[in-house]
């Protein structure tokens, strides 16, 4: 039988059956037929799990970038204090008193890649963000504060 009549039976199967259907040529796997559903589901889960490992390559080089940064602060602290850096590869490769014009020489330079670019401080500030909290009663919407919390009584 000729390797077309092969796949035309295989498709009538798969159509027939909504299943999957395995040819084998000599004791081996030599062609799956799928079901469309089954083939789109297929692609779809690929594309997400190369999406994933994509992310995964991306934060693991910046967090590389982070510790590069950390490991040489003393030495930036003493060059490069008050200015930002970009580290790539564990190196400086730029430096600059204005982080958005260090951004972009660094995307003209070395493109889309992963780089830390950040500011030479002794100590990172601390910064206090307060949370509000949404409460919805029967007729009324009440807005509270973290502050307002404690002398709050209870809808």
């Amino acid at each position: 039988m000729q390797k077309k009549d092969i796949l035309k039976q295989a498709s009538a199967k798969v159509k027939q059956t909504g299943k999957a259907v395995v040819v084998e040529r000599q004791g081996e796997v030599a062609v799956a037929v799928l079901p469309w559903a089954t083939y789109c589901a297929f692609e779809n889960w690929y594309e997400e799990q190369e999406r994933e490992r994509k992310w995964r390559e991306q934060h693991e080089a910046f967090e590389r970038e982070v510790a590069a940064f950390e490991q040489m602060k003393d030495t930036l602290l003493e060059k490069y204090r008050g200015r930002y850096v970009a580290i790539y590869q564990g190196e400086v490769v730029g430096t600059s008193s204005d982080k958005m014009e260090l951004v972009h020489q660094m995307h003209e330079r070395f493109g889309p890649v992963t780089m830390y670019v950040h500011q030479v401080v002794e100590q990172e500030p601390v910064y206090l963000v307060p949370s509000f909290k949404l409460l919805i009663s029967q007729s009324e919407l009440v807005l509270l504060r973290p502050d307002h919390l404690a002398s709050s009584r209870a809808i």
